[in-house]
């Protein structure tokens, strides 16, 4: 890939639009210009292109004007309020089917102040909670206690899922026609939505209209099906979710790749920046087949009140790959429930169900780094893949890295962990446990060296910050209409604490280990 200075942002650039609609005809039975390596799903997914984190892939998306506003006109029924104008929550769906009812969390927090004792429906079931800085706003919600937050609930902000609609995708010369596009997120879409930015997460699926467009029948994106777009909320720096990604790899932690990506819409006038965004790779797709040779294991994607793994339920363990029963996830959440009398038997009961070591080694640096949103204080942002290899035992994948390297708004600034309640029994457990301590205080040690150590990690940050700047601010930065940065001065202030953070985290873990 190589770095593309962009034109203006606020003219319309010419991208060759109508040539993109010509290389839509149909030329046999695939789409003009289909490409084996490009195309084809007998491709193997191209890492070192599609990933490649040393440059700024452009990215140009055609939609009908009717297909966005009808997209628009959803997002206004599922989050309750129209674009720009505050607010937030489910809108004429109701609320969610698991956990809490973001509204709800909101009003139950109406004149006290953060800290303050709350109650909110759970699953209709009042709870006890605190308040505490939650909503995309800023708002104080009722959040259920346990681990400082959280507590297994599910604060969703939509209800459901956005409709995928068709888009043209057009990247160095290369299109991809008929692929599915949608909105999604949590509160990074209901934050950018009320605050009026235009810059919306979004995925892309490949081949999601092949029944209605046989010609790209199992199309892919240089061997990747589907692709996640982040929009940085909450981030000045832009960088969070790759220097997270970057760390993990470096700590031998399995994680998605990601790169940067400037990101265009057109939808009849021209192409208009919407901004910088963080491609992820989507767990579903390749990964499992990159970390571990197989993808005939289950894929569980961890999100609802029972993903704190004090209990199960099929709808906080979505099956991804095979339609799986959950069967290995309940037996993870048997295993810690059992007698823990004999120690020993214990242990090997779990390690029969989770590979315990790799999620001490994630917990260690998730800890290192200082990661709310996260498994021990919310119930989601992480996956499961049952290994063939290994009689199905869980392997921890982590995901979405948007708000880590950050002070936390939530959950426990003690590195060691001590006051994380049962509520997270997978952590409260297994640093119960002497053995299973002891590894995760020398994993804790480990992760403060290699990408973490402060002189790679400044380095690294200062590569992105400067390959990423001219996208960001200046004259072909961001457009104010779809910006969370808005000024150079943000941008520079927003890497001082960035940095002056990891810093005061290092010390902080140093102090706990005793170094």
């Amino acid at each position: 890939m190589f770095l593309l200075l962009l034109a203006c942002a606020t003219e319309a650039v010419d991208t060759g639009a109508s040539a993109t609609v010509e290389a839509c005809s149909v030329v046999g039975d695939r789409p003009a210009g289909w490409g084996e390596a490009t195309h084809d799903n007998s491709a193997e997914p191209d890492y070192d292109h599609v990933f490649d984190r040393s440059s700024v892939m452009r990215i140009d998306l055609a939609v009908s004007s009717d297909d966005y506003t009808a997209a628009y006109a959803e997002l206004t029924e599922l989050l309750g309020t129209e674009f720009g104008a505050g607010g937030g929550g489910p809108g004429g769906g109701g609320p969610p089917d698991n956990g809490v009812d973001p509204r709800e969390a909101m009003d139950a927090c109406l004149g006290l102040a953060e800290g303050d004792a709350c109650s909110v429906a759970v699953d209709s079931v009042d709870t006890e909670g605190t308040c505490a800085v939650a909503g995309p706003q800023g708002e104080l919600m009722c959040t259920p206690d346990g681990g400082g937050g959280g507590g297994g609930a599910n604060l969703d902000f939509t209800g459901s899922d956005p409709s995928y609609f068709p888009a043209t995708v057009t990247v160095e010369d290369e299109t991809w026609c008929s692929v599915g596009m949608r909105f999604k997120g949590n509160s990074t879409l209901s934050s950018a939505w009320s605050e009026g930015v235009e810059k919306l997460p979004f995925r892309l699926d490949f081949d999601r209209f092949e029944d209605e467009h046989p010609e790209v029948d199992d199309q892919r994106f240089y061997g990747f099906s589907d692709l996640s777009f982040g929009n940085n909320y909450s981030d000045a720096t832009y960088i969070r979710d790759v220097m997270s990604s970057v760390i993990l790899e470096d700590r031998g932690v399995p994680a998605a790749r990601n790169r940067f990506a400037a990101v265009y819409l057109d939808t009849g006038d021209g192409p208009v920046y919407l901004g910088l965004y963080t491609l992820n790779e989507d767990p579903s797709d390749a990964l499992p087949d990159r970390l571990w040779g197989t993808d005939d294991g289950e894929l569980y994607e961890a999100d609802g009140t029972c993903a704190n793994l004090a209990c199960y339920d099929a709808d906080s363990f979505t099956a991804k790959l095979h339609d799986g029963d959950g069967a290995e996830v309940q037996a993870l959440v048997a295993a810690l429930a059992a007698d823990r009398s004999d120690a020993a038997a214990w242990r090997a009961g779990l390690e029969a169900t989770v590979d315990v070591d790799g999620f001490l080694k994630w917990l260690a640096v998730n800890s290192a780094i200082e990661n709310w949103d996260a498994y021990g204080v919310m119930a989601h942002n992480y996956y499961l893949y049952a290994l063939p290899e290994a009689g199905g035992q869980l392997q921890w994948v982590p995901w979405d890295h948007n708000m880590a390297l950050a002070d936390g708004m939530m959950g426990s600034d003690d590195p060691l962990l001590a006051d994380v309640t049962d509520d997270w029994p997978l952590i409260r457990l297994t640093l119960d446990d002497e053995e299973y301590a002891s590894i995760y205080r020398e994993d804790l040690a480990d992760a403060l060296t290699g990408a973490y150590a402060t002189e790679t990690f400044e380095a690294t940050a200062e590569q992105y910050r400067t390959l990423l700047e001219p996208y960001v601010v200046g004259a072909d930065g961001e457009r104010a209409e779809s910006t969370f940065v808005g000024s150079e001065a943000t941008w520079t202030s927003a890497y001082e604490t960035f940095y002056s953070h990891a810093q005061s985290r290092r010390e902080t873990v140093e102090e706990a280990l005793g170094r």
